[in-house]
């Protein structure tokens, strides 16, 4: 038996599914499992703060907290009672990169 057979999956990646097309307000679902939300994905009134919940246990996972000013934030909260929430620029945490263009 040829070792890259059993080392490489050639299957294809499941897709995100957005349930509408905003980004701010939606749910989040695999396309393997299309009845089932992974996550939920809220704002508030002013698109300040956009939380990020785990469906099944309705925890939220991260908040993205928009500033006018300072910088915007990526707040993740404690895992543990007690535990501080940790606060990372969105600069230090996402990078903006550019496409390949096609050609």
């Amino acid at each position: 038996m040829d070792s890259q057979l059993t080392l490489v999956d050639t299957s294809p990646p499941p897709l995100l599914i957005f349930s509408k097309a905003s980004v701010k307000n939606t749910s989040i679902y695999l396309s393997t499992d299309p009845g089932t939300p992974l996550y939920h994905v809220t704002s508030d009134n002013h698109d300040c703060d956009t939380h990020i919940e785990d469906a099944r246990t309705q925890r939220i996972i991260v908040t993205v907290r928009r500033k006018d000013v300072l910088p915007d934030l990526i707040v993740f909260p404690g895992t543990r009672e007690g535990q501080s929430s940790k606060k990372v620029r969105v600069s230090k945490w996402m990078r903006k990169g550019t496409l390949a263009e096609d050609g």
